[in-house]
């Protein structure tokens, strides 16, 4: 709350922005507020309170007035500015993104801006209002922000006790404030981290905005403060639902009189047309407050209530799914689920005119109703959300512990049955939070889905305009989402294929007139059967046999040749018989074909003609790819592309060029370019020298698992007269350097913590003697920091760090052998540690960066590789022949960076130990023995 400087400081303004509102002429808001269920006399008592305080009611034509009672703070864990680069909106929203900046700044919402922040902004549709005119609301990615913000942990309300003040109470009325958080400022100091940029400026916000972390504790902050004489006596607040509630009309409207009262005492403003008044039931918090008592909302059992007769063996499964999670809370199970397990059996026909099959349905339909299945919220505790989508329906589940509190379900219209895997589920959860809002806005909860991509939804790079505006929908919600194997998914899996009644969706659904494959939920890595066609992760580009299928009115075959070796069939096709024609012309009889679809209505037409017609020829195997790279055929935008991107990051090597290029591009002697120019760089020839000092054999070290297991501290002499502490992650490979006054241990000791500040406290530090004092030692023990020191004049001990400085030296040497870059020392140094930790690195091959921050590219869809590390009894040479695939599953569980870096090991050890100019040095059991190029006709046995 502020202080009475901060009070005093804002008094005038207050006041002149309050009564500059009070004198603008209020249309009338009277005919906007719903009185059609009231009798005459109850219209005219509300009318005459509502008439005392029209103020309180925002008008359109207003501008919005804000709250001296509070100021939103936005504490960080560090004070480095975090910037977003901005997103790319389509043209046509650029007026309408130009068109609302002008109406924030002439509502003084915000103002222009020099801050170093930076978060970007979207643009999503608004609900059709009456007029069906489309509208659209700017919304700012601020996740970035809130990753560094501290957690404002603001005690919420206990539900039991809410719900026993409202007795038996005959009148409800629900107010809602109208865009609430606007109507917060930010506090003076942190409105620069509010930043946020369009194409036309860079502005910052002076009211509270959306999507911050801590804006719901600070709103419900606000309301307990101003409502505080009230709180449970004549109205309930939990988050932004405030409920008034009375015995009688006469006391209702007296409450109503005081609430609005101190509203326009703390100049908040309401929505008009959200607001209900004089209710005699209300939903509140999931339940249904009613004079009766509160009830359960009959919502939550509607999704049970409108499940069909299973007609099918599918649907039957996906209904036992569903009841046999619940088997242990419901008494004879199996002896009642009996009658419907008996028609899955090979060659049973279902039959719906079973008597006892259909009792078996319902009577379970009943229990899964029933306690103690279905069970009222417990606000301390966390709800878990479930999700699912399947080619039809969408399925949820709101759970605590294994219960289910509430079920959702709903049928996918037209276009959506159109979207892609990832889309569907997206979708899933983003109408789940938003059906389920009542219970989780304002709280942390689990999604749990069995789409693994989903895991790294917030690091999805380039997202199509549909994933990214839901992404930022998300943002109001605190959420971690987990990955479920589809086979436990049975609660969401099955709520999405059971077949329904029409069910908050205009369109019937016929199950019989989908492709088999429709009615199995849609998973990542899963199948119902052998017979599908699998899915490749490499590009359509590297396979020799290529098909192209799509859409088109007339029919058209047209065959190339790629790259000399490759063949690619463009099919066009109209209808399905053409398609089978093209496909009995253009698939090999034997060999391997990889097949790209424009749309996956017409891959469901291939599939079902393959499985048909193709699958019994066991010579022939075909793949579904996803991903398309561009081929590059003109061997001028070739050279460009590799000259670009190799001075991009100040000429970087083959291998992180290499990385970067063949993500998105093809060619298929890319190494090979790429080596053969960058060797030719007249640049990097000054610049760059050979790393190839005679060495001992080398041991393998530990690997860590995950970020700040092992950090390498030394200090690097980038000119003469400047020095740094330098830091590497072992893991991620992300660097720092900061800036050393002189080598005193006072110096040493304040980098230092700057860098534990800024990244956490590391498990174990590596340096050498130069770091090794004693009072860089008592430091390290009382931060509780494992250290180990290096052998003196052993660089090999301190490996990492010094390879390092390898690289910020020749970065620095390419620096100043540009002749355009007029930077001093400290600059260069900069753009040194921000080059190499935004380059690819050849041992991860990700940016430091990007596992810093967690963001592992989603085209990777990754499994955990078996690497055995034996040290001293297997041969280098049987290292190597491990090519077990090296996977990525979540940074947070370890990455499995573990298997890059381990592999690196041997291969670092392989080159130092054979790449010696001629002479090689090899380890013959306690020895060492000195041999020559013409006497090594094999690579020698090295014991790791």
């Amino acid at each position: 709350f502020l202080s009475k400087e901060e009070e005093d400081y804002n008094a005038l303004a207050y006041k002149d922005n309050y009564f500059f509102n009070c004198e603008i002429e209020k249309s009338d808001i009277l005919p906007q507020i719903r009185t059609d269920h009231l009798e005459k006399y109850e219209k005219e008592k509300l009318t005459n309170v509502i008439k005392r305080y029209k103020h309180v009611f925002y008008n359109k034509n207003d501008n919005l007035t804000f709250t001296n009672e509070i100021k939103h703070r936005i504490a960080t864990k560090h004070d480095m500015p975090v910037y977003s680069k901005l997103y790319r909106y389509p043209e046509v929203h650029k007026a309408e993104v130009n068109n609302q900046i002008e109406i924030m700044l002439k509502q003084n919402i915000i103002r222009h801006s020099t801050s170093p922040y930076n978060s970007p902004i979207w643009i999503v549709p608004k609900k059709l209002d009456s007029t069906n005119e489309q509208k659209w609301r700017i919304v700012i990615d601020y996740r970035k922000l809130n990753d560094i913000t501290v957690e404002d942990r603001f005690p919420m309300p206990n539900i039991d006790d809410i719900f026993d003040k409202l007795g038996k109470c005959l009148y409800f009325s629900t107010l809602d404030l109208a865009k609430g958080f606007h109507q917060i400022e930010v506090h003076p100091d942190d409105i620069s981290k509010t930043a946020f940029s369009t194409a036309t400026g860079h502005y910052e916000f002076l009211r509270m905005p959306f999507g911050l972390r801590n804006a719901p504790a600070t709103f419900q902050r606000l309301i307990n403060h101003v409502l505080k004489e009230y709180i449970g006596s004549i109205c309930l607040v939990y988050l932004d639902d405030v409920l008034i509630f009375s015995t009688s009309i006469e006391e209702h409207l007296e409450a109503i009189d005081k609430i609005l009262k101190r509203l326009s005492q703390a100049n908040l403003k309401l929505q008009v047309d959200k607001c209900k008044f004089l209710l005699k039931e209300t939903e509140f918090l999931g339940h249904l407050v009613t004079h009766e008592g509160i009830k359960p909302n009959p919502k939550k059992l509607e999704t049970i209530d409108k499940l069909l007769l299973p007609k099918t063996q599918k649907e039957i499964k996906s209904f036992l799914g569903i009841t046999g999670f619940y088997r242990r809370f419901i008494k004879d199970y199996s002896k009642i689920a009996h009658h419907l397990i008996k028609y899955l059996k090979q060659g049973i026909k279902v039959n719906t005119c079973d008597k006892d099959y259909v009792a078996a349905f319902e009577k379970l339909k009943m229990l899964l109703k029933n306690d103690p299945i279905l069970i009222h919220p417990d606000f301390t505790k966390t709800f878990t959300l479930v999700t699912d989508a399947s080619n039809f329906a969408l399925g949820a589940a709101l759970m605590q512990g294994n219960k289910a509190v509430s079920f959702a379900s709903r049928t996918l219209n037209g276009h959506e049955r159109n979207y892609s895997t990832i889309e569907k589920e997206l979708l899933a959860i983003v109408w789940a939070t938003k059906y389920f809002r009542p219970y989780l806005f304002g709280r942390k909860f689990i999604i749990k889905t069995d789409h693994r991509p989903l895991v790294w939804l917030h690091n999805i790079k380039e997202p199509n305009s549909k994933i990214q505006r839901w992404k930022i929908r998300l943002n109001e919600f605190d959420f971690d989402i987990n990955y479920i194997k589809g086979k436990e998914n049975v609660i969401a899996d099955g709520l999405s294929r059971l077949n329904y009644e029409s069910l908050n969706s205009d369109i019937e659904i016929n199950l019989h007139e989908l492709f088999d494959e429709d009615v199995n939920t849609v998973h990542s890595a899963e199948s119902d059967s052998t017979d599908y066609i699998k899915i490749t992760e490499q590009p359509i580009n590297l396979f020799k046999n290529q098909l192209f299928i799509q859409n088109s009115n007339t029919n058209s075959c047209t065959t190339k040749i790629m790259f000399k070796n490759k063949i690619r069939h463009y099919l066009k096709v109209a209808s399905n018989d053409a398609l089978l024609e093209f496909l009995r012309e253009k698939l090999p009889a034997k060999g391997l074909a990889v097949v790209y679809c424009q749309n996956i209505e017409l891959y469901k037409e291939f599939q079902s003609l393959y499985i048909k017609y193709f699958v019994r020829n066991k010579s022939l195997k075909v793949l579904k790819a996803h991903s398309l790279l561009e081929d590059i055929t003109d061997r001028e935008k070739l050279l460009k592309l590799i000259e670009k991107t190799h001075i991009k990051n100040n000429h970087r090597g083959i291998n992180e060029v290499y990385e970067e290029l063949r993500r998105v591009y093809f060619y298929p002697k890319f190494q090979k370019e790429i080596q053969k120019f960058i060797n030719s760089c007249e640049i990097c020839k000054l610049a760059k020298f050979d790393r190839s000092p005679i060495k001992h054999s080398l041991n393998i070290t530990a690997t860590p698992e995950k970020h700040n297991d092992i950090v390498h501290l030394d200090i690097w002499y980038p000119q003469r007269g400047t020095m740094y502490l330098t830091s590497i992650d072992k893991l991620t490979k992300y660097a720092t350097a900061y800036n050393l006054e002189d080598r005193t241990w006072v110096s040493i000791l304040k980098a230092l913590k700057q860098r534990i500040q800024y990244l956490g406290k590391p498990n174990l530090v590596i340096f050498d003697n130069e770091l090794d004092t004693a009072v860089v030692r008592e430091f390290l023990n009382d931060q509780k920091i494992n250290f180990h020191t290096t052998t003196a004049y052993l660089k090999t001990g301190n490996a990492d760090v010094e390879r390092l400085h390898g690289t910020l030296n020749e970065h620095i040497r390419l620096f100043n052998a540009d002749p355009n870059n007029k930077d001093d020392i400290i600059e260069n140094v900069y753009k040194s540690i921000l080059a190499y930790n935004n380059t690819i690195h050849s041992t991860t091959k990700y940016r430091p960066i990007d596992l810093l921050n967690n963001m592992i590219p989603q085209e990777e869809i990754f499994k955990l590789s078996k690497m055995v590390h034996e040290r001293k009894s297997k041969r280098i040479n049987e290292l190597n022949q491990k090519t077990n695939r090296v996977v990525t599953d979540s940074f947070a569980n370890n990455i499995v960076n573990n298997n890059r870096v381990s592999k690196s090991k041997p291969k670092y050890k392989k080159i130092v130990n054979y790449k010696q100019d001629g002479n090689h040095l090899v380890s013959t059991d306690k020895k060492f023995k000195k041999i020559y190029k013409s006497q090594v006709k094999r690579k020698a046995g090295i014991n790791i």
